[in-house]
């Protein structure tokens, strides 16, 4: 047995370990890494909340790494210059009230300001359900992303929150769950 590997797998685990096990109750659990997830995560923990995000897929920032149609350029409105300066991403005019952005900038820049706020986030864990008691939700249940595409029968976790936020972009994930979508959910906070 190495010491070198094994120091090298106890730090990993731990590590990990000691972030999930802060993240098993927060202030705020959000579903899905995309841009509106990130910048929403970043706003309250820079606000002191406690924040998870739970991303199904390995590479947060959802669609925005693509840009348009594979081209690494995006545009937003002038409206949000304040928000994207304070991410400190790069911008040019575009046109009347337009702003352009690198789409590759503008998703590690949101990823490493949200993580830097304090932000946990947990790629390749998919919510699958949320946790309803006392007549509102309260938290999510998350199992790993390759486990659910194996389709394997193995128990999910329960994250419990007192906000949940979705997220997930067009296709609106957490908020097509049966329970949610045929209902008046609303967490308070």
């Amino acid at each position: 047995m190495s010491l070198e590997e094994d120091r090298i797998s106890r730090s990993i685990v731990g590590g990990f370990a000691r972030k999930f096990t802060e993240s098993l109750a927060v202030d705020v659990a959000i579903v899905g890494a995309g841009p509106s997830g990130l910048v929403c995560a970043y706003l309250l923990a820079k606000q002191g909340h406690n924040v998870a995000i739970f991303e199904r897929k390995l590479a947060p920032g959802g669609g925005v790494w693509g840009g348009a149609m594979l081209m690494n350029e995006i545009v937003v409105q002038e409206a949000v210059r304040p928000l994207i300066e304070e991410f400190g991403i790069r911008h040019r005019p575009a046109d009347d009230g337009l702003l352009a952005l690198d789409s590759v900038e503008t998703a590690a820049a949101l990823v490493y300001r949200a993580v830097h706020a304090g932000v946990r986030l947990y790629n390749a864990m998919t919510v699958e359900d949320v946790v309803y008691k006392n007549d509102r939700v309260g938290g999510v249940v998350i199992n790993w992303t390759p486990v659910l595409l194996q389709g394997m029968h193995v128990d999910p976790l329960t994250v419990m929150s007192h906000v949940v936020l979705d997220g997930t972009g067009h296709g609106a994930t957490l908020t097509r769950l049966p329970l949610l979508a045929h209902s008046a959910c609303v967490s308070r906070w």
